[in-house]
């Protein structure tokens, strides 16, 4: 056989095989259906999550929410962590944590990194808040989507919670910084 004939055969295994292994994945659970991702003005809906009490419903209604995603083995969390530590201590918006990992796992995380802030487990990978880590979402007083995004350092969501509940937001610094 010419290295052309193998090559075609080859490419004719290959093309049988892929949809045999992403068939089973599907229908033997091995892989989530991507999140159902909202968009801004869209209702959030309460969800059952677990908490050191047990379980409860987080309800985004009556105050603005910042809901931040993480997960314990997540490279960019560990980055993030930081920032966010001292994110926490200078907010004034309701903030949850929320982790698809168990409860004991997120909290320790969290101690690890002294946030104090409400950690909650949602153990469903398929849930917008948990399906990307790190990530952010703002919840308005009317539980609607405001802004999400990548929560690396949380400049980008204490902007856009400025400019929405209609506070100037802070000036970013220009001294150095070139066009």
């Amino acid at each position: 056989m010419t290295s052309r004939g193998a090559a075609q055969w080859g490419l004719v295994a290959g093309l049988t095989v892929l949809p045999l292994v992403m068939a089973s994945r599907v229908f033997l659970g091995g892989s989530d259906p991507p999140p159902p991702w909202p968009v801004a003005g869209e209702a959030i809906e309460p969800v059952v999550v677990q908490d050191a009490a047990g379980d409860r419903e987080l309800r985004f209604d009556g105050e603005w929410t910042a809901v931040l995603s993480f997960h314990s083995e997540c490279t960019w969390c560990a980055k993030a962590a930081p920032a966010w530590k001292e994110w926490f201590e200078t907010t004034d918006l309701r903030v949850v944590v929320v982790s698809r990992e168990p409860l004991e796992s997120a909290r320790a995380y969290a101690d690890l990194w002294t946030w104090e802030v409400d950690v909650v487990s949602l153990p469903i990978k398929a849930h917008p808040f948990t399906g990307r880590t790190p990530w952010a979402f703002l919840i308005d007083p009317d539980g609607r989507l405001a802004w999400q995004g990548v929560a690396q350092d949380l400049t980008e969501l204490d902007a856009a919670a400025q400019s929405l509940r209609g506070r100037a937001a802070p000036s970013l610094p220009t001294e150095g910084v070139t066009p």
